[in-house]
């Protein structure tokens, strides 16, 4: 296995405290090997099922955990509410500490045509594919999956400004139930704020190199 330079990166969260991980599908296609990064601790994790069609897979780290990141209890999200989006983007460029961006849920429909998106505002990266989009509650609202391709756009003459793709957590939940994987449901609290997303969010999230 040649460790000396990834075949991709990307980011994952920890779903539930027995060390289990979601990520996106296309991160962790064709791996050899697959380790984890999280406050200077590196670990291997194993994939355990995955769905190309949601772009979303779970992995096995086989490390119980004191916490994850839950979701929100019948899984609506609500245009214009606020989130938080962490990842590990760029990596060879930025430093390999979590970037956190904030943004809000801005349209409940991803590209047309697609299936289970919403759009979100956060600024997002490559790298940040598989990092969770939480609200101000510390409620999983959902994955990070993608963004418009700029330079194509702007040879259209459209010069988009974060657009943002995630997929919606009601089909995370799905995924989760159909390939038997325990999750936590949350019920919505009040307004909650930006040092619980924080916490939920930046506690949880690793990043997650894919190597060959």
């Amino acid at each position: 296995v040649d460790r000396e330079k990834p075949l991709r990166t990307g980011t994952a969260f920890f779903v539930n405290k027995t060390g289990q991980l979601l990520t996106a599908a296309h991160v962790s296609r064709d791996c050899v090997v697959m380790e984890a990064h999280q406050d200077g601790k590196t670990f291997a994790v194993k994939p355990k099922a995955y769905s190309d069609l949601l772009d979303v897979a779970v992995l096995d780290s086989g490390l119980p955990r004191a916490s994850s990141i839950a979701l929100r209890q019948n899984q609506d999200i609500v245009l214009g509410e606020p989130v938080t989006s962490v990842g590990y983007p760029l990596q060879g460029l930025l430093g390999d500490s979590p970037n956190v961006t904030r943004g809000n849920v801005s349209a409940s429909k991803g590209v047309r045509g697609s299936m289970g998106m919403f759009q979100f505002s956060a600024p997002i990266q490559p790298g940040n594919s598989g990092g969770p989009i939480v609200s101000d509650n510390g409620e999983l609202l959902g994955m990070a999956v993608s963004t418009l391709n700029v330079t194509s756009l702007a040879n259209l003459g459209q010069i988009p400004q974060n657009v943002n793709f995630a997929l919606d957590a009601r089909y995370v939940a799905m995924f989760l139930q159909r390939e038997k994987v325990p999750f936590e449901v949350i019920q919505p609290k009040g307004p909650g704020g930006l040092q619980t997303a924080n916490q939920a969010a930046l506690t949880n999230t690793v990043q997650l190199n894919c190597y060959q």
